[in-house]
This record gives C-alpha cells, structure tokens and sequence, in this order.
C-alpha cells in the first residue's frame, strides 16, 4: 500500500472516530435527558390521576408493569418431586461446559456438533480525550 493512500485512510478513520465518538457522547447527554423527562412525565401523569392523555397529536399513556420474583426453594419444598419436575426445566450452562472443553474433559467431535459460534456485527469503541 502507498503512503498516499495508507494517509488517505488514515485520516479517513481518525475523523469518522472522532465523529462517531462524539455522537456517543451526545448519546449519553440524550439518554439522561429523555430519562429525566420520561420520570417528570410519569411524575405528573400519576399526580393527575391521568392514563391517557391525548390533545393536538400529542398521545401519552400512562404504562405500568411489573415481573414476577419467584422464589424456587418455595415451591422445591412446597410441592411433590414429580410435580416440581413439570415445572423446572435441565439447561446447559455455559461457563461450566467452556470450563469442562478448555481441561479437555468434552470429546472435541462432540464440542464440534454440538457448539456453534455465531458471529455478531463487529462494532468500534471509541475514546476521546478524557471521555
């Protein structure tokens, strides 16, 4: 590759750093803005007693949710080993199966079957100054 063009790229990828840079950071200033809007917005609509609000094409509504806690020692104690056996479910965890492969204790022709690597979007971080 020519200096000429090892320069051209070069400088090509410091400027789309530094602008993707600071696109991260006006992010982040948005991110808390909309946080600290979205808190007021729910503030004054619970204070009014409001779910829904509509006037001049400007919709908001009131959403409230929750998920559920479920304590497991509960029901393992509270419930006959064949009916917590309808309700549970045996799953592979990760980190213990990459352990047992990396001492070599997984057959390689089983890890090879049975594992796939599934590539994701590669992705630039990018620093600042004192960011």
């Amino acid at each position: 590759m020519s200096a000429t063009i090892h320069n051209s790229i070069h400088t090509s990828i410091y400027k789309k750093a530094q602008a993707l840079g600071e696109l991260r950071a006006k992010e982040k200033l948005l991110k808390t803005e909309i946080q600290t809007a979205q808190a007021d917005l729910v503030a004054d609509m619970i204070v009014g007693e409001i779910t829904e609000f509509d006037h001049d094409g400007v919709k908001a509504t009131l959403v409230r949710s929750s998920t559920m806690s479920i304590d497991d020692e509960v029901f393992e104690k509270g419930l006959e080993p064949e009916e917590w056996k309808q309700i549970t479910r045996r799953v592979i965890d990760n980190k213990l199966l990459s352990a047992k492969a990396q001492l070599g204790e997984i057959p390689q022709d089983l890890l090879a079957e049975g594992v796939q690597s599934i590539p994701k979007n590669p992705y630039v971080n990018v620093k600042i100054g004192t960011q």
